[in-house]
């Protein structure tokens, strides 16, 4: 217990002690167990959008996820130096959106990055592609820019188009990729003075999503199979299969989970997660057999009155298309 100098149940770092180019706030779920969390401020700015938690293990500690860029990374090893002595020495990605694995770029090889299988190998292809999706991503949003009146939609701008400028030059500069160098299929245990268990519980949000549970604590990360009052991306999801794999979630026995966005979460946001993703499939669905098309079923489908103070409303139009795109496909 040398390393722990928080041990209280829960405790959130006040706004009042952040600076103010701080993104992340955190809080102690655990003794040993915390979690990272974006500021208002940062999130708007869109400086730091997902969660990302650590734990402390005998030999070190384990991250899980490592936000948008390698900043944040570098903010989480500053805010870990007053709570543990010890070096970060695992990462779980839970998946391989940017948002989750863009700080990987600063880790080095000391450091044992660890996926499930699917994730690994959709890692060589995301890598492979990175450096050409964000000069094209950059001198769009340059454009972009030049005709945005200050307000909002500028600062969100502004941001994405730093974080991408500073993470081109950190890929291009990198001497090595920060490839997984451990997988598993469907799951992981780890034993250094806790049990820490990853699991794969089937496919959702992607392929290949992993959850990382803590039986002494009761308490799993689910990365982006759960969204908290904040709207999903089913982009490269699965609809039928993630209330299946969200169900399979809530048979784990924790009575708090971490959502990929959002806030700390009880059983009862799993639930409502599993209630929107029925709700838009048993909305969409009808209106296929119906034959509408995808731009009349957009425009028939109007987001409920619970889900509009949700953020990532934007997301709302690409996840009914995904949804129409599944019921055409019989899935």
């Amino acid at each position: 217990m040398r390393a722990f100098v928080l041990a209280v149940a829960v405790l959130v770092v006040p706004a009042s002690v952040l600076r103010a180019d701080d993104a992340l706030t955190v809080e102690t779920l655990a003794p040993g167990v915390f979690a990272f969390r974006p500021t208002d401020a940062a999130f708007e700015a869109w400086r730091a959008i997902s969660n990302s938690g650590a734990v402390v293990l005998d030999d070190g500690v384990l991250l899980y996820d490592s936000h948008l860029s390698p900043a944040l990374v570098e903010e989480v090893r500053a805010k870990l130096k007053p709570l543990t002595d010890k070096p970060i020495r695992y990462v779980v990605n839970s998946h391989f959106h940017g948002d989750h694995v863009g700080g990987n770029w600063a880790y080095g090889p000391e450091i044992e990055l660890i996926t499930q299988a699917w994730t690994r190998a959709r890692l060589l292809r995301y890598y492979a592609e990175l450096p050409e999706r964000l000069e094209k991503r950059i001198a769009e949003s340059t454009r972009e820019l030049a005709g945005l009146a200050d307000g909002p939609e500028k600062i969100r701008k502004t941001g994405l188009l730093d974080l991408d400028r500073a993470l081109l030059a950190r890929v291009k500069d990198a001497k090595r990729t920060p490839l997984p160098t451990m997988t598993f299929d469907s799951k992981l245990a780890l034993y250094r003075g806790r049990e820490v268990q990853v699991f794969f519980l089937g496919r959702g949000h992607t392929a290949g999503d992993a959850v990382l549970f803590l039986p002494d604590a009761k308490l799993a990360f689910l990365g982006d199979l759960l969204f908290t009052k904040t709207l999903p991306n089913l982009g490269d999801g699965y609809s039928a299969d993630w209330i299946e794999t969200l169900e399979k979630v809530l048979q784990l026995g924790a009575t708090r989970y971490v959502p990929g966005h959002g806030p700390i979460s009880g059983a009862e946001d799993v639930r409502a997660m599993i209630g929107y993703l029925q709700w838009l499939r048993a909305t969409v669905q009808p209106l296929v057999k119906q034959g509408k098309t995808l731009a009349e079923a957009q425009a028939g489908v109007a987001l409920p009155e619970a889900y509009k103070s949700y953020r990532f409303a934007e997301f709302f139009a690409g996840n009914v298309e995904k949804v129409y795109t599944e019921a055409k496909e019989g899935r």
